[in-house]
């Protein structure tokens, strides 16, 4: 389990992209265009894919859900095992969200069912 906190601001513009790297390079201007922070959750999922769960939260407005994986589960989106995802946005630069990510099971990511991992870049740095 791990918080980790994103400055982001302006009017919240929420640009959602399962997309490899080709895609964020080409949001990345996007977003600086638009005077927005690029947030990107890269994820490999372990041998049990549906004990993980993330969710970014507004900590500027009353920490509102801003976006999660249980609400790509609710439109049909599931991950399978062993496999990689990317979640990637524009948020308002100046603003506070809290990015949380868990195991269910309890038994983490990796490496007792697995070798699953998860990175976060904020503007493409680590």
């Amino acid at each position: 389990h791990g918080d980790k906190a994103i400055n982001s601001s302006d009017d919240w513009k929420l640009e959602n992209l399962d997309s490899d790297t080709s895609s964020i390079s080409s949001l990345s201007p996007v977003c600086k265009a638009n005077n927005s922070t690029l947030f990107n959750l890269d994820f490999y999922t372990d041998n049990r894919a549906h004990e993980t769960n993330w969710n970014i939260h507004d900590s500027s407005n009353n920490g509102a859900l801003v976006a999660s994986l249980e609400n790509k589960r609710t439109i049909g989106e599931y991950f399978t095992n062993e496999e990689y995802y990317s979640h990637s946005e524009c948020s308002p630069s100046g603003s506070c969200y809290t990015f949380t990510i868990s195991d269910v099971g309890g038994d983490g990511m990796c490496c007792y069912h697995g070798a699953g991992w998860y990175t976060v870049t904020i503007d493409e740095v680590e």
